[in-house]
This record gives structure tokens, sequence and C-alpha cells, in this order.
């Protein structure tokens, strides 16, 4: 059946940022289960974020994704994620029922049905690591289980506190089995996380020497007043806006005036082809 939005969205979510304080003397398993805990009580929530990936010699490959979640203790669920400039990466989702969850990805064009959450869940995973939601680990406790990011960190250690955006975060340290170490930010007053870092440790298969692979994920909650019936929209038929970037790579080109006039002048003279589509908002 499908599920109904009403005023109590915002009362629910009021909760949000109602937790007490902790107290800096709690240990850092404290810490990790009480912020699990508030996960999984929590009635809705929404964020937005970014994911910043670099690889290669001094870091020389980067890549920079954006993601939006939207959850609701109802059961509705939504998704989306593109990578910064690559004009058909979108890619979201939306559990419209508890039989029915729908998918659209730019790059096919195409709609798709699934019956299960999890078959979504297990595929954005695998097919946008880099993107993968974090934080539904935490929110959806009947798909993951005990599997989430807190969870799984070997070895915690708390270290000094770090102000992230004007709030004091806890500052956790330790291992995942699928990174060589990870860091987490932890805001004191809310509980909620706002940034973890990632680094994994890999050889180049062609000339042998170490690789690091760090992926930075920034994670903006929302305001509970933000929770709304839009948040859960299936909203697909929309590309990424990649015309404002190169017109200012082609004006401030470092090969000089002329080369940025006749990249300016391409942009110009294929720019009908992308005219119509609707950017993502």
């Amino acid at each position: 059946m499908r599920y109904c939005l009403t005023g109590l969205f915002v009362a629910l979510s009021a909760l949000v940022f109602a937790n007490t304080v902790p107290a800096d003397t709690m240990g850092v398993r404290d810490i990790l289960l009480k912020t699990q805990e508030h996960y999984a009580g929590l009635p809705g929530y929404v964020d937005s974020g970014k994911v910043e990936e670099s690889y290669g010699e001094n870091q020389k490959y980067n890549f920079t994704y954006f993601f939006k979640t939207a959850y609701h203790k109802t059961g509705q669920f939504a998704f989306e994620y593109y990578e910064d400039g690559k004009e058909n990466s979108l890619y979201t989702y939306t559990r419209l029922s508890d039989s029915l969850v729908r998918t659209w990805y730019a790059y096919t064009n195409r709609t798709k049905d699934y019956k299960s959450l999890v078959w979504v869940l297990h595929d954005t995973e695998h097919v946008f690591p880099n993107g993968a939601p974090l934080i539904p680990g935490l929110l959806l406790k009947e798909f993951y289980g005990k599997d989430n990011i807190l969870n799984t960190i070997k070895n915690p250690v708390l270290n000094v506190s770090e102000v992230i955006g004007n709030t004091s975060c806890y500052k956790i340290t330790g291992t995942r089995p699928d990174s060589d170490k990870i860091t987490v930010w932890i805001e004191k007053r809310s509980l909620m996380i706002l940034l973890v870092e990632t680094l994994k440790q890999s050889k180049d298969r062609r000339s042998g020497d170490e690789d690091e692979l760090r992926r930075i994920y920034h994670i903006y909650p929302l305001p509970p007043g933000k929770i709304t019936a839009a948040s859960f929209a299936f909203r697909p038929n929309r590309y990424i806006d990649v015309w404002s970037g190169v017109l200012h790579r082609a004006v401030f080109s470092r090969f000089g005036m002329l080369t940025g006039l006749i990249i300016l002048y391409a942009a110009f003279y294929f720019a009908g082809k992308y005219r119509k589509r609707t950017i993502v908002a």
C-alpha cells in the first residue's frame, strides 16, 4: 500500500537533533553504540552530501560525487547519486511501497521496478561504492542488521575532539574490512555523523607501485523541517548541468584565449542538444 505523509513529519522529526549532549568521559565503544541507537530511533532523516575520491601518485586523479538521502520510519526511503561534471551519471531510486522500489539511471535512460529494497541497496553498494549510502546502514536495520559503518569498525580509538563546521565532534579512528583505515567525526550535540574518511592501500597491477585510494564523505543532515513529501518524490529524466564548468574552463584555459574561444564556440554549437533536458536540482 502507498505510504502517506502527514503533518506528523515535522513533529516526529524534531527528535533528530534533540539528543542530550553525551559526557566527554564516555568511552569510544559507548559513543559508537549510542550513535547507532540514535539513528535507529530516528522518526525521519534527510541529508545531502558529497564524496571526494582521489588516487594515484600524489593523489593526481580526483573525482567528486554528490548524493541525497531521505528516510521515514513508516518505510519510505529515497536516494540519489551523481558524479560531478558527468551529464548522464544520475542514479535515483524511491521506495514507493513494501513491494515496489522504482529506480532510474541516466546512463541507460531506463526506469526499473524492484519488489524489494534489499536488491536496490545491494546493487547501489556494488555499482557505486564511492557514492554508496553509509547512513542507510544505520537507518535500515531490517536490511543491514549489525553490518553498518560504526559496528564494523575494528580497534576503534577515540582521538582529541575536533571542530567540524563550528561544532565540536568526536573523532574516532580504526579499520574496516573494506578499507585499511577509517576516521569518523560524530557531532557531540546531535550524535550525527558529519564526516568520514577511508584509506585503502593497493598495488598498481602494471607497475607494482603502492597506491592509495582516499574517499572523504561530507554529510550534511538537514533540519527536521526539511523532511517533506517532496523528499520522497520519484524524479527521473534529470541530467547534470556540465555546461557552466565547460564554459568557465574554456574562457580561462591555460592554452590561451584562442583555444578558449574555440571550445566556447563548440560548447554553444552543441548546447542545443541538451537545452531541453531537466537539470538536477
